[in-house]
């Protein structure tokens, strides 16, 4: 491609992404904004142009309309922000809106979702927890794989060789080491497996 039809190319981008954008605009002028939900409460969103509320809105300050949500690889909504050109940012509505109403996310807390919906981002349904209790909630809520025993791909046991072993090693004259070498995991593996520390949900 020669530096002349270069240029004339980036040129002609320019002024259809310029008539894009002015259509856009155009459109969305024309269009009144949308009316507050019922009892919804509205706070800005520290550093863009944009506010949140507690029903997990996001508008744009600049004219007032709700902005369309999409959803990521993991069920989140997200938005889009945008401030100026080439200034842009995927923000999760459920962090926007915590930051807004729960206050500055704590070091290392998580946004927990009370009901357990995703996609349910009202104030009133989110929390800042430690990872743990995130984990435990989702447990809790039957939201989180089972990957416990036989569920973990890893395994290399199952749940009939962790009753063998156990019945091996008590019925005497069997060490770890040799129940690891028979079953082909370390020694380490068999101690916390007669502890009780693994598979301990595996009837003996």
């Amino acid at each position: 491609m020669s530096r002349q039809y270069r240029q004339y190319y980036e040129e002609h981008r320019e002024r259809i992404k310029a008539q894009t954008r002015a259509y856009r605009l155009a459109h969305k002028a024309q269009k009144p904004p949308e009316p507050d939900l019922p009892e919804e409460e509205w706070r800005a969103t520290p550093g863009w142009p944009y506010s949140v509320s507690n029903q997990g809105r996001v508008r744009n300050c600049r004219n007032g309309h709700v902005l369309e949500h999409c959803y990521d690889s993991d069920g989140y909504a997200k938005v889009v922000l945008n401030d100026a050109p080439r200034r842009r940012n995927n923000a999760k509505i459920h962090m926007l809106v915590s930051e807004a109403f729960l206050g500055p996310q704590p070091p290392g807390a998580q946004v927990n979702h009370k009901d357990g919906n995703k996609r349910n981002s009202a104030a009133d349904n989110l929390e800042w927890v430690t990872p743990k209790q995130n984990m435990q909630h989702a447990h809790n809520k039957g939201l989180a794989a089972d990957r416990s025993g036989m569920n973990n791909p890893m395994a290399k046991l199952t749940n009939s060789d962790v009753a063998d072993i156990h019945r091996k090693y008590y019925a005497g004259n069997v060490t770890h080491h040799i129940l690891a070498d028979e079953f082909n995991v370390s020694r380490a593996t068999i101690s916390l497996l007669l502890n009780g520390k693994r598979w301990a949900k595996v009837s003996i």
